[in-house]
């Protein structure tokens, strides 16, 4: 079997994993840290978590909707962890890891 020649999304995905493995402030910092605390409200559910984000500087990431919808529910843990690595990739992607 022949190895293929590397693309572009393998550097992307390199970049990531290394981001991912040692983080800097900015990656699990911002919207991931703020996802964290919000873990620890007395009632963490999607709408506390997205009008907890709107009195950031952050605000809600579009992204978000999908993962922990705005509702009354608290989300499941596969889904929190999702978001935070959501939140993780945005800020490598912006550039700032």
């Amino acid at each position: 079997m022949s190895k293929r020649p590397p693309t572009e999304w393998d550097d992307i995905s390199a970049a990531v994993y290394a981001a991912l493995r040692s983080p800097s402030e900015a990656v699990w910092g911002g919207v991931a840290r703020q996802i964290i605390l919000w873990r620890g409200f007395n009632k963490p559910t999607g709408r506390e978590l997205h009008a907890h984000l709107r009195r950031t500087e952050y605000g809600v990431p579009a992204w978000l909707e999908a993962i922990i919808p705005n509702t009354d529910h608290v989300p499941a843990k596969g889904d929190v962890v999702a978001a935070i690595l959501n939140a993780a990739a945005d800020a490598i992607e912006e550039g700032r890891e």
